[in-house]
C-alpha cells in the first residue's frame, strides 16, 4: 500500500510510522523547506525531462526530475534516516500563475506603503508579506526586496 498526501502528514515522526508498517509514501513538500544545496540542484534547469502526449492532453512546458534525498532528523527523541527520492514537477502554466500571484502581492504591498497604518506586523500574509519593518517603532515599512527576489 501507498499512502498519498498533501504536506500536513510530512513529518519525520509520520512517515517513520508508515515505513515502519511496511508502507510506502507520496506526499507534497514545500521547495523552501529543503536544504540549500538540494534548492539550488532543483532549480538548476538541465537535467529536466520534458513531458508530452501524443494526444497534446498534457500541458506544454511540463516537466519533472527525480532526486535521491536523505531526509535525517528525529522521530520523537530517536534518530531517523528515511531513504527518499524526490520527484520535483515544474511547468511553465504554473510558474506564470506563480508570477502573476507575486506581482499582486508586490502591489498590494505598495499599497501598504502609502498607508502603513494598515499594516499589522503580526499577521504577514497576503501583501504584508513583502514588507520589512525599518523600526520597532510602528509604521516604519519598507519593501523587502531581499524577500521578492528569493521568491
Amino acid at each position: 500500500m501507498i499512502i498519498v498526501a498533501d504536506r500536513g502528514l510530512n513529518r519525520k515522526l509520520h512517515l517513520e510510522a508508515i515505513t515502519q508498517k511496511g508502507y510506502g509514501y507520496i506526499v507534497a513538500s514545500r521547495l523552501k523547506k529543503l536544504p540549500t544545496d538540494l534548492t539550488e540542484k532543483i532549480l538548476d534547469p538541465p537535467g529536466y525531462i520534458e513531458v508530452s502526449s501524443p494526444d497534446g492532453n498534457l500541458e506544454e512546458g511540463f516537466r519533472y526530475q527525480v532526486f535521491p534525498y536523505e531526509k535525517r532528523g528525529k522521530a520523537g527523541k530517536n534518530p531517523v534516516t528515511l531513504s527518499e527520492r524526490l520527484i520535483v514537477t515544474s511547468s511553465s502554466r504554473r510558474a506564470q500563475k506563480e508570477a502573476s500571484d507575486r506581482e499582486r502581492l508586490i502591489a498590494k504591498a505598495h499599497q501598504f506603503l502609502e498607508n502603513p497604518s494598515t499594516v499589522s506586523a503580526s499577521f504577514p500574509r497576503g501583501g504584508k508579506r513583502y514588507l520589512a519593518s525599518l523600526s520597532k517603532e510602528p509604521h516604519h515599512w519598507v519593501l523587502n526586496q531581499d524577500l521578492i527576489d528569493h521568491d
